[in-house]
């Protein structure tokens, strides 16, 4: 897929640059170490990397650096890894199938259960059966997990406690048909959970007092609107993220919620933008705050955890810094460097006792440091005087002079409530190895810049959104980075629908179109969903808030549909879709081609 990819935008922008090209395959694969984990007694590291197209667990010591055990999965999806206790590691695999209960394709996933010293796998809950994983039994042979209990089309959503060596569940804690989170003590014992009816938008959050649940706070909402994300130092008291701004004052924060009163009280971080991560011990006190943007940064509520981090940045500084991992303790912290002296991405584990930095892990071995490009935020006027944030990347050895002109990629990300961050981004960086400027607007709508910012974007899927990307290139060529007569756009998902939107409402703006898994028609995805979701009200009141109304704003979603408007494409188009995608589906592209076609159009 990305040497046609590689072929078509060489054909469609066409330049002379001397740039040192790294192998495709140095890009077009995965990391070579990834989610990387610190066990909680911090004395060894667990990471997944492929071989031969098999997905493979490592577990090494950290005061040998020698492994521990590997183990292979096979042609399998891994997408998640977390330590429970020191004896096990689980890990989260899924496979796209067909499921008799559901139209079109569903992704089945299933929790596996490593024994690190055995090297044994046992397969535990699946989909059907389970959700989230909590944390470990003391016992260490045990881990607790939501599950559903009682089977039929109304389950119990509950606690259930696994066995990890027999893969045996029983019910821990009964919850109710509406529980959708739990917050359980790190002995098993159950502290808060949150009910939400999906039917008329009731949410409740509980506290268990004694025998008892008691209802801390009530309300309606089209969307459950708090995430519970731990306790207070002293425990009295819960924390909760406010993720649908119910106050209506533009802040999504972290709040407190008294355990034994249930009133609201203003946490004591309140600050506007997202909360991205919260970073908690395993007996649940929430330690600090990831908040996001164009730099992720951090909050802390410990002042050793704060000074440590500042002396980390320091000591790395213009590299984009993420916390991953850390053990019980916090005595020793992981944390991914991406960009600057982070290069391609390293994993650096952080003795906090001996004030220590040692790389422990890359994510792309392949690619050296000198042949990564810059990566830079930056701020822009839209038309409407709105400020918009993007990433910038550009060739290596190259800073953003006024002279450029380089052939340039417009790359709106997908979503859309996403967003895109200074790092190591593998497909820009792929492109500006081949000596193109990058351009990565991030649109009203997204993620990451407050909720006055996101809320900004409903409605305006096609509109504001879409001239947002525009005003991204016109600002680029006014400032030299950008050859204005050799500009592609290419995006995946809703970045897919930018990039066909941009092919039909601006087509003079682009030499060519790459859509990924696009959304061509926005009507005909809101019915596909009408009919497929039937009652799951949340992911259509998701979708409307973006695209609007299929019956009231039937007319205007019809206008922003590129399949009505494949006369007016002048470019060549590439189109790209996986058949298991289960997000957006691949008659989506289909459609677009065929119309496209019809109008004898490149494609």
């Amino acid at each position: 897929m990305r040497s046609w990819l590689l072929a078509f935008l060489v054909f469609c922008l066409p330049f002379n640059i001397a740039q040192s090209e790294l192998p495709l395959e140095a890009f077009a694969t995965l990391p070579d170490t990834r989610e990387m984990e610190i066990s909680p007694d911090g004395t060894r590291l667990a990471y997944l990397t492929e071989t031969d197209g098999e997905a493979v667990l490592v577990v090494g010591d950290i005061a040998t650096m020698k492994p521990v055990t590997a183990v292979k999965f096979g042609e399998v999806k891994v997408s998640r890894l977390d330590w429970s206790g020191n004896k096990y590691i689980l890990l989260y695999a899924t496979e796209t199938t067909r499921d008799p209960r559901y139209l079109g394709k569903v992704e089945k996933g299933r929790y596996f259960a490593v024994d690190v010293e055995r090297s044994r796998t046992k397969g535990l809950l699946d989909s059907d059966e389970g959700g989230a994983y909590l944390g470990p039994d003391p016992g260490g042979d045990h881990g607790y997990f939501i599950g559903a209990v009682g089977g039929g089309n109304n389950p119990f959503i509950s606690v259930v406690r696994v066995s990890l060596r027999h893969g045996q569940a029983r019910e821990h804690i009964r919850g109710d048909v509406d529980t959708g989170q739990w917050l359980i003590s790190d002995d098993g014992k159950a502290i808060a959970r949150a009910d939400f009816r999906q039917q008329d938008g009731l949410y409740v959050l509980k506290a268990r007092q004694g025998n008892d649940w008691v209802d801390l706070l009530t309300g309606r909402s089209s969307l459950f609107p708090y995430s519970i994300v731990g306790l207070t130092a002293d425990k009295q008291e819960l924390y909760v993220v406010d993720r649908e701004d119910a106050d209506g004052d533009g802040t999504l924060g972290l709040y407190r919620i008294s355990l034994s009163e249930g009133a609201r009280l203003e946490g004591p971080v309140a600050l506007p933008g997202d909360i991205s991560d919260v970073i908690k011990g395993s007996d649940k006190v929430v330690k600090g705050i990831r908040h996001p943007g164009l730099t992720p940064s951090y909050t802390f509520f410990d002042e050793g955890l704060e000074a440590d981090w500042a002396f980390a940045e320091e000591q790395l500084a213009g590299s984009s810094l993420d916390l991953v991992s850390w053990s019980d303790d916090f005595s020793k912290i992981l944390f991914l460097a991406e960009a600057g002296a982070g290069g391609a991405g390293k994993y650096i584990l952080f003795d906090r006792t001996a004030r220590g930095l040692s790389v422990v892990g890359e994510q792309y071995s392949t690619i050296p440091d000198d042949q990564v490009g810059g990566v830079f935020g930056v701020k822009f006027k839209a038309r409407d005087g709105m400020t918009i944030p993007m990433v910038l990347t550009l060739p290596p050895g190259i800073e953003p002079a006024s002279d450029l002109k380089r052939p340039t990629i417009m790359l709106p990300h997908g979503g859309p409530e996403s967003h895109d961050e200074v790092g190591f981004d593998w497909m820009a960086q792929f492109f500006v190895n081949r000596g193109y400027v990058v351009l990565q607007p991030n649109f009203r709508g997204s993620s990451g810049f407050g909720a006055e910012f996101r809320d900004a974007g409903y409605g305006e899927f096609g509109g504001k959104m879409q001239d947002d990307v525009t005003d991204a290139l016109d600002m680029a060529i006014r400032q030299g980075w950008t050859d204005p007569e050799r500009v592609c756009i290419v995006g995946w998902s809703y970045g897919g629908y930018a990039a066909l939107a941009g092919g039909a409402f601006t087509p003079e703006k682009y030499s060519c179109v790459v859509a990924g898994a696009p959304v061509a028609d926005p009507l005909l995805m809101l019915t596909d969903l009408e009919a497929l979701l039937d009652d799951d009200g949340s992911t259509l009141t998701y979708w409307a808030r973006y695209i609007g109304d299929v019956d009231r704003d039937r007319d205007r979603i019809q206008a922003i549909s590129p399949t009505r408007h494949a006369d007016k494409f002048q470019s060549p188009v590439l189109l790209i879709h996986g058949r298991d995608d289960i997000v957006v589906d691949i008659n989506q592209s289909m459609r677009m081609n065929d119309r496209l076609r019809d109008a004898r159009k490149d494609v």
